[in-house]
């Protein structure tokens, strides 16, 4: 998910990792649309779901730095908030297409790889986000090597 100052200029990055941390999916781009840094942090969590779905994924676990929006996953609390559609629509993926499901916060610093993806979204077309499997290309496996590299934060 998107660190704060990214929010800010509508950025979005996920990674997908299997069982053993290892990169298997990621994603980056600009966000067209979103009313605050939470609804970012949704949109980006939703790509996530998406991208998990057309790769016949089932058993998620998600963490996000964000404290809101694992709240906003886990109940109701935010229905109403400028991004409450979004967190419905989430939350109702995860209900129909993914079991078993954990939703967790994790330090800022453990989300450095979508962080930096998000980065990169800064060169993306709106339209054309860019989500990559395994082999990543050079520069996504830059990043994602670069966070399996340091285990201070994965």
């Amino acid at each position: 998910m998107p660190s704060e100052r990214l929010r800010r200029k509508n950025l979005g990055g996920f990674i997908i990792r299997d069982s053993d941390g290892q990169g298997v999916v990621a994603g980056s781009g600009r966000l067209s649309a979103v009313a605050d840094a939470l609804s970012a942090e949704g949109e980006a969590c939703l790509a996530a779901l998406h991208a998990a779905m057309a790769r016949g994924i089932s058993r998620v676990i998600v963490e996000s730095d964000s404290t809101n929006l694992v709240s906003a996953l886990s109940g109701s609390n935010f229905d109403r908030a400028p991004g409450g559609a979004i967190f419905c629509e989430a939350c109702d993926l995860l209900a129909q297409f993914f079991v078993p499901v954990s939703i967790s916060s994790i330090p800022r610093n453990c989300n450095r790889c979508a962080h930096e993806l998000a980065r990169l979204g800064l060169v993306r077309d709106l339209d054309r986000p860019g989500v990559w499997d395994d082999p990543f290309p050079d520069f996504v496996s830059t990043v994602v090597d670069r966070d399996r590299a340091d285990p201070g934060h994965v």
